[in-house]
């Protein structure tokens, strides 16, 4: 998207009031990427719910717990562009991953295949599966910078062949920000080999780009809804687009529903809608954050993912002029969050790893009330600054990490 050139008066204020949130007011916060920040008006409905637990244990866990997260569900599936019956609550995006790759069953000749950008806990769940099934795991080496994401695609697809289980790719990567074209890689994917698997995680997508997830020719995906949704933390949702595979797919927490007779209701929701007594209020957040962002932002949810896209990506531009930086991809593979690699010294010090990676983002919040992720590959040779953009921040926001940055530089 084009960065107009008034974008910058309209992006000079938040977009919502900051007092919406219990951000200390001394903290400049550039990392809803990783959590999220749960507004106070949905904490506030969230206690109510709790009250009303509270208040009656048994009939809203028992009696009145099923038809809520239906009421929830089938709104979140209406913002996903799929169907209630697809999609399932659960904890956290990593949650998802553990549930179908350690539902299924592996080949000792087959292999599994995921990127260097994939999320650190999600590749432990990958090679726990190497380990105990004894397949291969196939790495693709996405190179970043880049000028052109077709490298990225070519690098997964010539991964694939005809002994491919699974491919795991990330919607949005997480050290580095970048949006993968999840359509075109998947598409391939089932060219070369209609039975390999595709699941994406999801972690950073909903609330932060728009997501449509019948039109993404995928088998499974699972998001977290505390990131960019504002949800309470510990919400998130697992997407299985067949029945025929809902039936294999369960949550590792194996309960009451594993032996349900009941016929009222699906086996993957009987299974994964009770995992044992838990706080179900951040999924019956759900449909109150859905509507909270459509009456606090004229335009509603589109209307949000855009001015945040404008604001990483005057974030990324002021770092970037700033620290002489090239920036490191094309602008449209940029969602609400950017990553900047940063130079070869700051204060005099080669940034080793080892050592960079932790002191700078300490210094940054403990010298200059900065917070933001110090970010690497699995390679670990570059290190980077990842920026997010969310409703309470403004361009001033990036304006002070980029001098705080500057100020370390030789």
């Amino acid at each position: 998207m084009d960065i107009e050139t008034n974008d910058e008066k309209l992006l000079s204020e938040p977009l919502i009031s900051p007092k919406n949130w219990l951000i200390k007011k001394d903290l400049t916060f550039l990392n809803n990427g990783s959590f999220g920040y749960c507004p106070i008006p949905v904490l506030n409905y969230q206690q109510s719910l709790k009250m009303k637990m509270e208040e009656e244990l048994v009939d809203f866990l028992l009696r009145h717990l099923e038809q809520n997260l239906d009421t929830n569900r089938n709104c979140l599936a209406q913002f996903l562009g799929c169907h209630g019956e697809q999609i399932a609550f659960i904890q956290n995006a990593t949650t998802g991953v553990n549930a179908i790759l350690r539902s299924l069953k592996f080949e000792p000749n087959e292999n599994i295949i995921m990127t260097s950008h994939v999320y650190n806990a999600c590749a432990n769940v990958m090679e726990y599966i190497a380990d105990n099934y004894q397949v291969e795991i196939k790495i693709c080496d996405l190179e970043f910078p880049f000028e052109d994401v077709d490298q990225w695609v070519e690098e997964i697809i010539s991964k694939v062949d005809s002994k491919s289980r699974i491919v795991l790719i990330d919607h949005i990567t997480s050290p580095t920000a970048v949006i993968n074209p999840v359509q075109k890689i998947s598409s391939q994917v089932k060219n070369i080999n209609p039975t390999t698997l595709v699941l994406v995680d999801g972690a950073h997508s909903p609330g932060q780009i728009p997501v449509n997830l019948e039109s993404l020719n995928i088998d499974f995906y699972t998001g977290n809804l505390h990131k960019w949704m504002f949800t309470p933390k510990t919400s998130a949702f697992l997407y299985v687009k067949n029945e025929e595979k809902r039936i294999q797919i369960h949550p590792t927490t194996i309960s009451h529903g594993a032996n349900s007779k009941r016929t009222d209701r699906s086996k993957f929701h009987l299974e994964f809608d009770w995992i044992g007594t838990y706080d179900p209020t951040p999924h019956l957040c759900t449909q109150f954050c859905i509507e909270w962002i459509r009456d606090q932002v004229d335009g509603g949810w589109e209307a949000l993912m855009i001015r945040n896209n404008k604001l990483a990506l005057l974030g990324r531009k002021i770092l970037c002029e700033t620290l002489g930086v090239e920036s490191p991809c094309p602008q449209e593979f940029i969602p609400a969050m950017a990553t900047i690699p940063l130079p070869d010294q700051i204060a005099g010090n080669s940034l080793t790893l080892p050592l960079m990676l932790p002191d700078l983002q300490e210094w940054l919040r403990s010298d200059r009330k900065i917070e933001v992720p110090v970010t690497s590959l699995r390679n670990g040779d570059k290190i980077f600054i990842r920026i997010s953009a969310q409703a309470y921040n403004c361009l001033e926001d990036y304006v002070l990490l980029a001098e705080a940055l500057k100020s370390r530089m030789t």
